[in-house]
């Protein structure tokens, strides 16, 4: 939910009229904060994970090794890229 949405939703369902500065204030007093959303892999399997990790620990050196960044944008959809969540806790995609 965005700020905005969170003053209408006080001002509709109690009647009361706050700004956006009072309603951050009140999250972190209460142990929230704003975080980047992680989205989680669908086909992630955390066995198959382990065993392509084990295989490269005992096949390969590290100078033999390449790590390539494939981060992407895709800008056609409109998910929300941030979100207040609990001190310690990841903000994730539904």
């Amino acid at each position: 939910i965005y700020l905005e949405e969170l003053q209408e939703e006080l001002h509709t369902a109690r009647d009361v009229s706050v700004s956006k500065t009072a309603i951050i204030h009140a999250l972190k007093s209460r142990g929230f904060t704003r975080k980047k959303v992680s989205a989680p892999a669908l086909k992630r399997n955390e066995e198959c994970r382990a065993e392509f990790q084990i295989h490269i620990a005992e096949n390969y050196w590290p100078e033999q090794l390449v790590f390539v960044d494939e981060a992407g944008v895709n800008r056609t959809t409109m998910k929300r890229e941030r979100a207040w969540v609990p001190v310690g806790w990841r903000a994730w995609h539904r």
